[in-house]
């Protein structure tokens, strides 16, 4: 199954309505029960999008079309942070890392988002534990990247 595949099914579990269209200018928005995501996105693009939106879902109960930017950016930032927790779990990654899996175009693919959002990832990782840390008996190097036993 792929992770669009299970996300689209984690959308139905959750009683969720999933419609893909034009949203010009808009990639994606949570509203009522209905995720609405842009149609024209490419696949790695959609998964991020709607792990977001999914993360809305769970984390947010009232519609902050008119709150203050201070609390629309503080939601927008829990709800990316959850789905980089989900969409490349640092477990995952140390598994890949030690299997032989370095450049980040093939964990693009094997996490299947976007270059870019596993930048993104990193360098969030980065800003949560340091430039080194220990995890589970390994040294995890952001600078630069790199897993040792």
């Amino acid at each position: 199954m792929t992770l669009y595949e299970s996300l689209s099914q984690e959308i139905y579990d959750q009683n969720l309505n999933l419609i893909e269209r034009d949203l010009i200018g808009l990639q994606g928005a949570i509203i009522g029960d209905t995720i609405y995501i842009d149609d024209e996105l490419s696949i790695y693009s959609k998964n991020e999008v709607l792990r977001h939106e999914l993360e809305h879902h769970y984390t947010n109960t009232a519609n902050l079309m008119f709150a203050p930017k201070s609390l629309q950016n503080k939601v927008e930032l829990l709800a990316e942070r959850r789905s980089i927790f989900k969409l490349v779990p640092l477990d995952k990654l140390i598994e890949l890392c030690l299997n032989g899996v370095s450049d980040e175009n093939e964990l693009s693919f094997l996490f299947e988002v976007k270059v870019e959002f596993l930048y993104k990832a990193l360098k969030f990782y980065q800003g949560v534990f340091g430039n080194r840390f220990k995890y589970k008996g390994m040294i995890i190097n952001f600078l630069p990247f790199s897993i040792t036993e």
